[in-house]
């Protein structure tokens, strides 16, 4: 679970950064985003009622350059703190009990949301970059999921397609 923080900094980086303007806001997709998963470290980029899929799909095997080339003049505190309040929000008495359970019936300890926060406010541009070398090596032997109608589905692709 080392630096599952900072990835989760680089994540909103990836998706606010490049994924939201590219995907979103060009591509014309209603989401988007990279997200990474607190307890195993699994990276996942999506996009949602996504007009072009394959276009997407393209650019999430190739957007780790342009990743590289943002970082050095990236305002990474804005980020940081954004971070910290999407893993560690204010919460209610019943969203704490809920956030704790969850915590503990996933086998963590009890100061896990604490060793996130620290990881987060750690980060630094040098380790975004080390990161970023397992994101790359991670999208290199990536799955593909395509939820959508045939017409939007490339034929030339070796996906397997179930009729759902």
């Amino acid at each position: 679970h080392k630096h599952i923080g900072s990835l989760k900094v680089l994540a909103a980086i990836i998706s606010y950064e490049l994924f939201w303007g590219k995907i979103r806001v060009k591509g014309g997709a209603y989401d988007t985003g990279f997200t990474v998963s607190g307890t195993t470290g699994t990276v996942s980029a999506y996009s949602y009622r996504d007009p072009a899929p394959q276009r997407s799909i393209d650019y999430f095997k190739t957007f780790v350059g342009d990743v590289r080339d943002i970082i050095s003049d990236i305002d990474l505190t804005r980020y940081v703190i954004s971070t910290v309040g999407i893993t560690d929000p204010v919460t209610t008495p019943r969203t704490a009990a809920s956030r704790a359970t969850a915590i503990y019936l996933q086998g963590l300890d009890a100061d896990y949301t604490s060793k996130i926060r620290r990881d987060i406010l750690a980060t630094d541009k040098p380790l975004l970059l080390l990161l970023l070398e397992a994101v790359e090596r991670a999208l290199e032997s990536s799955a593909t999921c395509v939820a959508a109608p045939d017409k939007l589905i490339p034929k030339e692709t070796n996906y397997n397609v179930l009729d759902i």
